[in-house]
């Protein structure tokens, strides 16, 4: 299992300026842990994109996220009846005759 973590610019900077401390990130770190095929697909999509591991994941989970249902969709089911959705007629006279199988 391979675990990434990500980190801003400014924990890079502090970790390279090697300041004494804590590191105090400007945006929350994710970490997640990996299979080796999982991640090795991971490097070559983000390589393909043209980003940082991070940035396509990023990219990727707001997606995901943006995509919910809204709030109250599923309680919209069986609230119709099939009686108060009638079946059109369909005046099929003019249709061409089919052959049997």
């Amino acid at each position: 299992m391979y675990k990434y973590t990500c980190f801003s610019a400014a924990d890079l900077l502090e970790i390279y300026s090697n300041r004494i401390g804590p590191i105090w990130s400007e945006m929350p770190q994710l970490s997640i842990y990996l299979d080796e095929k999982t991640r090795k697909a991971v490097d070559r999509a983000a390589r393909r994109a043209r980003q940082s591991v991070s940035q396509w994941a990023k990219e990727r989970l707001t997606r995901a996220l943006e995509d919910e249902w809204p709030e109250d969709y599923f309680s919209v089911f069986g609230s119709l009846s099939e009686e108060s959705l009638p079946r059109p007629s369909v005046d099929d006279s003019d249709d061409a005759p089919r052959e049997a199988l």
